[in-house]
């Protein structure tokens, strides 16, 4: 049975949230930060899965910034999350030919920062930002 946005977002309690500081905010001229933190993310998949730029050039671990703007240019709206002053995520959303219908994608979080809900308030701030 497919998840509702408002009955994931329910399902993501604040309690298993890091105490630290961690805010997320839309994503304007920081698109070399935003390369770093995917390549920092994808890389640990990509090496499991002996993907490479040549067998895999769509995987995030090797988009560059030209192919970032390309997405956001059409469409992609991207957020970074940052502890203090660290990089250490994103998310991006994305809306369909119907209003009703919303992508989300590129959820990274750098691997020293996995475990540890990072990616729960990402997910959960994207889905507040769509509804």
């Amino acid at each position: 049975m497919p998840y509702t946005p408002r009955k994931l977002s329910g399902m993501l309690d604040r309690r298993l949230w890091r105490k630290d500081k961690i805010t997320i905010s839309r994503c304007n001229d920081e698109i070399e930060s935003l390369v770093e933190v995917l390549h920092s993310s994808f890389q640990t998949v990509a090496q499991e899965f002996n993907l490479t730029k040549e067998n895999t050039s769509t995987n995030s671990a090797f988009i560059d910034e030209n192919q970032l703007n390309h997405e956001i240019q059409n469409g992609l709206i991207l957020y970074i999350a940052k502890e203090n002053v660290t990089n250490i995520g994103c998310i991006g959303i994305r809306c369909s030919n119907d209003p009703k219908i919303w992508y989300i994608e590129k959820l990274a979080v750098v691997p020293n920062k996995r475990h540890f809900c990072t990616e729960l308030k990402l997910l959960q701030f994207a889905i507040e930002e769509i509804l």
